[in-house]
């Protein structure tokens, strides 16, 4: 049985810079993969299954990772099947890309297990019909990203940074959080490349006083779990503070230790997890 690491991404930056005539939206976004991780079990199986322990998760054709497979599979006339345990520590619905990870990772992993030869860049295509941000969690690391967040550049960094991230106890539904933007009269379109001079250059307080997502503000405001962390928050991190996604999880720029500890005392019902930003999006972690 071979184990794989399904990571994280949070948006440090998010432009949502409007409608599209194809129903989307066009955005601009820095992704940043984060060491937060699923673990997938993936195994030589009959057909495909897909089981995970996590409430709300779906086990079959619901679940992305579900989906992956069934898609390569078919695609490349595969006989062979697989079974799939994802162990959940990526919280759901949180704006972190839990969902698309694990697909993310089901695709690595069967590209693997099922000997298909295909290249990095073919499993980021691929993955482009499995979600918008399915592609990045191939690539992972930092990337730019444009269109729907599927069409990826990747940016230098100058190294690791720390990070935080806190989840209120609320679920947002992203086309609810696409409509709140619409209607709301003043969005915020943050400006992209300040963030990405801070990151070439390492420069971690530079990439505090930049972040930003448009969502933030509207989904806010109807989500008084979300703007409640968002002061506290910012009442103990002066800077470096932004919604992820369209939330509701909260990602903190290069916070000390002791924020970190202070974060969780003050958020006591949220999640709140700390650690490295990460340069894979999927890796493998062992093998049995």
């Amino acid at each position: 049985m071979t184990k794989w690491l399904a990571r994280a991404k949070v948006n440090l930056v998010l432009d949502v810079v409007g409608p599209r005539a194809d129903g989307y939206h066009e955005l601009r976004t820095i992704f940043q993969s984060i060491e937060l991780a699923d673990v997938l079990s993936v195994e030589p199986a009959d057909g495909i299954a897909v089981v995970c322990a996590a409430p709300g998760v779906p086990d079959g054709p619901g679940n992305l990772a579900f989906r992956a497979a069934a898609r390569l599979r078919e695609q490349f006339k595969v006989d062979a099947g697989c079974r799939i345990a994802i162990e959940k520590r990526i919280p759901a619905a949180a704006g972190l890309g839990g969902g698309s990870a694990d697909a993310a990772a089901a695709l690595v992993a069967l590209n693997d297990l099922w000997g298909l030869g295909l290249t990095s860049a073919d499993l980021v295509t691929l993955a482009a019909e499995m979600g918008s941000d399915v592609p990045f969690m191939v690539a992972g690391g930092t990337c730019l990203g444009t269109g729907r967040g599927e069409l990826l550049t990747p940016v230098a960094t100058a190294g690791r940074f720390p990070i935080a991230v806190v989840v209120p106890p609320v679920a947002v539904a992203t086309p609810a959080a696409y409509q709140a933007v619409d209607r709301w009269p003043t969005p915020l379109h943050p400006d992209i490349e300040p963030a990405i001079a801070a990151l070439r250059s390492g420069r971690w307080r530079d990439l505090a006083a930049a972040v930003g997502n448009t969502f933030e503000a509207p989904v806010a405001a109807g989500e008084p779990r979300i703007a409640e962390a968002l002061a506290t928050i910012r009442g103990i991190v002066r800077q470096g503070v932004v919604m992820s996604g369209s939330g509701s999880a909260i990602a903190v720029i290069n916070p000390s230790p002791g924020q970190v500890e202070e974060l969780a005392r003050a958020l006591p019902d949220c999640f709140v997890w700390a650690g490295l930003t990460a340069c894979a999006g999927v890796s493998r972690l062992a093998t049995n």
